[in-house]
């Protein structure tokens, strides 16, 4: 068997005695470290500035924002698909209670409301960034953060 020794004490996989030689503070700190310098290039080579480092960042928030709008629409298809099935099944003649229009209303209008947080965000960025009242295109996956 394993042992291992912390302050003098034999420590077998399966005992407690190590609650309280690491802190949560501790893990939390090693975490952002590891994160703050394993992350970005160097400075001292002089070809990375704050200005460049932070276009690179926005532009993955861009592209990360772009796969979350998708993901929404997807899923908010999926699930209202969902409810207009669980719907046609609640108004089979051999249904014995096991589906419910309610339900499959709450699905139908939750799909729906997924499936429009693309074109909500979408319209609201066009909106506020590009100074038009209103006269945005409603179109998927072009999210654009910062854009002037």
């Amino acid at each position: 068997m394993n042992k291992f020794f912390v302050n003098g004490s034999a420590l077998t996989p399966s005992s407690n005695k190590l609650k309280g030689v690491v802190s949560r503070k501790d893990v939390a700190l090693t975490a952002i470290a590891t994160v703050a310098l394993s992350g970005s290039p160097a400075f001292a080579d002089g070809t990375q500035s704050v200005g460049t480092l932070s276009t690179g960042w926005a532009q993955q928030l861009t592209n990360i924002s772009k796969v979350v709008l998708d993901v929404c629409t997807v899923g908010g298809v999926i699930v209202a698909g969902s409810g207009l099935l669980e719907l046609k099944r609640s108004q089979d003649p051999n249904n014995q209670g096991r589906d419910n229009p309610k339900s499959a209303g709450t699905k139908i209008l939750s799909g729906g409301g997924l499936a429009a947080i693309a074109a909500v965000v979408n319209l609201g960025i066009g909106t506020i960034f590009n100074g038009g009242g209103g006269g945005g295109s409603v179109s998927q996956g072009t999210v654009v953060m910062g854009a002037s």
